[in-house]
C-alpha cells in the first residue's frame, strides 16, 4: 500500500489560452473508497502569479524606499535646526 501520492507534469490543452500547456498536478489513492483524488495547476498560471507577487514587491520596496527618503531629510533638517538654536545660545552666553 502506497502511503504518498505522486507528483506529474503533463501536458494538457488549456480552453482559455487554447493551446497545450504544462502542468503540474499531485494524486493520491484514497484506499478506503478506492479513488484517485488529484489536483494540479498550469505552469503558466504559477508564473503569472509569480510575476504579480514579484511586481507588488519591487513596489512596496520602492516605496519603502522612498519614504525612508523622505524620513531622513527631514531628521536632517530638525537635527540643523536644533543644532542652529542650540548654537545661538551657546555663542549667546558667551
Amino acid at each position: 500500500m502506497q502511503k504518498r501520492g505522486r507528483n506529474r507534469k503533463i501536458l494538457l490543452d488549456n480552453s482559455r489560452k487554447r493551446r497545450r500547456l504544462s502542468k503540474f498536478s499531485y494524486v493520491k489513492k484514497f484506499e478506503p473508497w478506492d479513488l484517485i483524488i488529484g489536483t494540479g495547476a498550469y505552469v503558466t498560471d504559477v508564473e503569472d502569479a509569480i510575476k504579480e507577487m514579484q511586481k507588488r514587491t519591487q513596489e512596496n520596496v520602492d516605496e519603502i524606499i522612498i519614504t525612508n527618503i523622505i524620513m531622513i531629510l527631514v531628521l536632517l533638517v530638525i537635527i540643523s535646526f536644533a543644532l542652529i538654536f542650540f548654537m545661538k545660545k551657546f555663542y549667546s552666553i558667551l
